[in-house]
Order: structure tokens, then sequence, then C-alpha cells
């Protein structure tokens, strides 16, 4: 049985700070209360950055508009794995397509309330599936894609495949995928990592395939009407780092040209978190306090 399962998602950080502070202070005495507490493999690595970044907007010649509707949902907390000792990864998932209204700017948001979680973000990763409705296939180059929480703002799709000598963007249709900075590849450029070349589709069928896999977010905050593959890209989701994850987050997707049909089927906020070091430092006392007095009681 997994050693997390054992444990409420807001006791981590507390169970892995006094953890930290026995192996400190008493080494091998300490080792089996280590053993039970052991997080899983660092399958999700921590940002090393935790510099918060000032929020970040398009240009002042384009911004979005008030999206045409709205949709709200409390999505339930769950622990997902420990990427490190006291951080806590906490996954929020909301579900109920959203049709996206083609070729406008208005678009459409989604909008998540987290609470109860401590501690500042260390990393945010974004999960996203958009898909066509109807019997059109969607276009990936046309949409555009934000996610903002306080004063944090990053673009994750900017006109996929628009670059210099190509405007449109890439014709494939759709995406399921992973977003995450600390990926391998930029999502603006998605084919010539997946086919060795812009012009190549994901599917050489007369049906266009969506893409899939982990990307790094596009980042670009360019307006979408003259945005380009070099870009500069300062809006990632490390703008979020440092930050209290509590609060409202807002997902916002348009489709900015009259080609095809879409609509977010669904997506989730993968959010890790640790302790601020006041936080720490107060466990880790109380902890070598408990096991100060446990073993003068031994000793006796």
């Amino acid at each position: 049985m997994s050693p997390i399962a054992c444990h409420h998602p807001a006791t981590l950080p507390i169970l892995g700070s006094i953890t930290f502070a026995l192996a400190v202070t008493f080494g091998p005495s300490a080792s089996a209360l280590i053993e039970i507490l052991q997080p899983l493999p660092d399958e999700l690595p921590r940002i090393a950055d935790s510099t918060r970044r000032p929020r970040l907007r398009l240009a002042e010649a384009w911004s979005p508009p008030v999206p045409s509707f709205w949709t709200s949902d409390d999505g339930s907390i769950r622990g997902d794995a420990l990427p490190s000792l006291g951080d806590v990864v906490d996954r929020f998932l909301t579900s109920g397509s959203l049709d996206i209204p083609d070729g406008s700017a208005v678009g459409v948001a989604s909008e998540k309330t987290v609470t109860g979680l401590s501690g500042v973000i260390t990393r945010v990763d974004v999960e996203i599936h958009l898909a066509p409705r109807g019997d059109q296939p969607l276009f990936n180059g046309d949409l555009f894609v934000t996610l903002s929480h306080d004063s944090g703002y990053a673009v994750l799709l900017n006109r996929t495949g628009r670059r210099d000598g190509f405007s449109a963007g890439y014709g494939d249709s759709g995406f399921n995928i992973t977003l995450s900075d600390l990926a391998s590849a930029d999502v603006h450029n998605y084919r010539v990592q997946a086919t060795g070349s812009h012009t190549t589709p994901l599917s050489l069928t007369e049906d266009p395939a969506a893409l899939t896999g982990t990307w790094q977010p596009d980042g670009r905050s360019t307006d979408p009407s003259l945005v380009l593959a070099t870009s500069p890209r300062d809006a990632l989701l490390s703008q979020f780092v440092g930050m209290n994850p509590n609060g409202v987050w807002t997902l916002f997707v348009a489709d900015l040209n009259p080609n095809g049909l879409g609509q977010l089927v669904q997506w989730s906020l993968v959010l890790t978190t640790v302790p601020e070091p006041s936080e720490t430092l107060a466990v880790m006392a109380l902890g070598l306090g408990l096991f100060a007095f446990a073993r003068r009681q031994r000793t006796r």
C-alpha cells in the first residue's frame, strides 16, 4: 500500500518537515519513521525559481474581451504525488464541455475556485482537452488560450504554428495535452517535434488529428494577430510561482478565425505547493521537541 494513501494531503507538508528534522537530528535512529513517510519517486520535479513575477498582459493594442459565457466548478482535492520532501501536489478537475464561439475574440471562460491549500506555489501544470464539435474539424492555428489567477497570467496557446511567412498556423484538429514549463518542446512549434516539419500534419489521412503528450506552454503574450514563432515567451506558467494557490483560476479560450467548430471538453490544474519557511521551521521545532521528549522518557 502506498504510504501517501494513509495521510490527508493537508498533513503531508507537516509530516515531511518532521521527517526531515528527525533525519538531520537523529540519523539512523529515525530510519524506521523515515521509511514509513518516504515520498514517492520524483515524477514532477520542482521549479527552482520561486521569485514572484509581475503580471503580464497583452500589448495595449489588443486585450481579450469579456467572455460570452462562464462556468464555475469547485474541483475536489486529492493528493497525487510527492515530488520532493515537504511538497504536495493537488489536482483540480473541471468536466462538462463548453462550446467555443467560432471566429470570435469573445471566447469562453471556465472558472475554478481552489480552497484549503497551505503554503505557496512552486509549480503549475495544466491538462487541457479541446476537441471539434459537429462535422467540421477544429483548426488549431485559430486558438488562443490563457490562464489567470491573482496577479499571474500565462498564455497556454497562441495561434500554434503561426510564423513568419505563414499566418494561418497549424491545421490539425484539437488538443489533449499537458502543459508544463519543464517539458522538452514548445507547443507553438509542435509539428517540428512531432513530424519533423512545420508543413507535415499530425495525420496524413483526410481526417486531421489532435495533438497529445506533454509540452511547454506557448508563453507568447503578443497580440494573436501578430504573434510569430520568434515572439518573446514572457508569459509561461512560472508566472504563478510564489503565489497563494487559493482563489479563482480562470481558463480563457477563443477561436479567432471561422475555420471549424470547437469545444472545451475539460481541463485540470495540477498545483505543487510547499509550506512557507516560517511554517516549516515551526513544524521542525515541534518535531524536534517531541522526539527529544520521547528519548528522555526512554532513558529513564
